[in-house]
């Protein structure tokens, strides 16, 4: 007589669990969205830092410009009031001057500052402008521009009037508000990340639920799976069961197959 053995399940390695690919994939695409969104903020932010100064700049050269006043012999002296400007202030990174071929004027701030490269620059001809950016020598965004001065004796004076500011104002803004953006980018992106948990444990839970489901029937403790399920996983279930009810009606007729064959050899 030969005997059936039942099928053995085929014993497979178990791999990484869906949650923990789903989670590494989540983490993958908030790193590279997060990090584009702060490399893009952090640009955006150093180009308004960048107009924000030459309009500092701007502001500062017209108001030496406002209270200067020139001798007839080419002399530079200051008449105006800087009040609460920082041009006023000793050493306070924002300085400014002017200068002709006979005579030079700089600004209160100069004042105990380390201001190399500022008290040399070229005399730039009537109505030139140069806006500069400090090299890795060099430590000033310099703006300044070329005049030319008539004198109560009628004469035409060439004049040079600049503004520059400290580089370190700039970076040390800059250095402040990238710190701050990637911190929050850093807590934004750790609560998106759990709230991605949160929403990927859902259907995970669903499918835990149908595999506790099928192992009910395996040992005999259900006869079918619910109809309690997304709509997404109705075929599944539906497929399931019709699956195990013709397993069950098999097993029936094999059953009644070997009964019968016991009763025509009794």
């Amino acid at each position: 007589m030969v005997s059936v053995e039942p099928a053995r399940p085929i014993q497979s390695g178990s791999g990484p669990s869906l949650l923990f690919r789903l989670t590494i994939s989540a983490l993958i695409v908030l790193t590279l969205s997060l990090g584009l969104i702060g490399f893009t903020v952090d640009h955006a932010f150093r180009a308004t830092e960048r107009t924000a100064l030459q309009e500092r700049l701007d502001a500062n050269l017209f108001i030496v410009l406002a209270g200067l006043e020139i001798t007839a012999n080419g002399t530079v002296q200051w008449t105006g009031n800087l009040g609460e400007s920082l041009l006023g202030q000793p050493a306070s990174g924002m300085y400014a001057g002017a200068f002709t071929e006979q005579s030079s004027w700089l600004s209160p701030s100069t004042i105990n500052a380390s201001i190399d490269g500022l008290t040399e620059l070229p005399d730039l001809a009537r109505g030139v402008q140069s806006a500069t950016e400090p090299s890795e020598d060099e430590y000033f965004f310099v703006y300044q521009m070329g005049f030319g001065w008539e004198t109560e004796a009628g004469e035409i004076i060439d004049l040079n009037v600049w503004a520059a500011e400290d580089r370190s104002r700039l970076e040390q803004t800059s250095t402040a508000f990238r710190g701050n953006l990637w911190r929050w980018l850093m807590l934004a992106g750790a609560v998106l990340l759990l709230a991605q948990l949160v929403m990927m444990s859902l259907p995970i839970r669903v499918l835990r639920k149908v595999a506790a489901e099928v192992r009910a029937v395996e040992s005999g403790k259900r006869q079918r799976l619910t109809d309690h399920y997304p709509r997404e996983l109705k075929p599944l279930t539906d497929n399931l069961n019709a699956l195990m009810e013709t397993e069950r009606a098999n097993t029936e007729q094999y059953e009644l197959a070997l009964g019968d064959l016991a009763h025509s050899r009794g």
